[in-house]
């Protein structure tokens, strides 16, 4: 994982197979991946209410443009949700 600092790269490769990636690309992909129903694959990591769980924990401190949300720092550790950047798994 060249290029990836330590803690990212071990995060990585824990990741479940089925996982999104955790850069900014993810966040031009979301509404495609998830438009459909195809949120609900993401309550395995997000939780059954999508509102975070361990396995969705941010590894490093991370900043993103999020659109319409504007800018979001998630400081390690904490619990991505799909209610930090809009309202729940059916946008809006």
């Amino acid at each position: 994982m060249h290029g990836l600092s330590q803690d990212v790269a071990r995060h990585l490769e824990r990741r479940p197979a089925r996982m999104h990636g955790i850069d900014q690309s993810w966040i031009a992909q979301r509404h495609n991946n998830a438009e459909n129903g195809g949120y609900t694959q993401c309550a395995y990591c997000h939780g059954a209410n999508y509102t975070g769980t361990a396995m969705s924990a941010v590894p490093v401190d991370r900043t993103f443009s999020a659109g319409d949300a504007g800018s979001k720092t998630f400081t390690a550790g904490h619990q991505v949700s799909c209610y930090d950047c809009h309202n729940g798994p059916n946008g809006g």
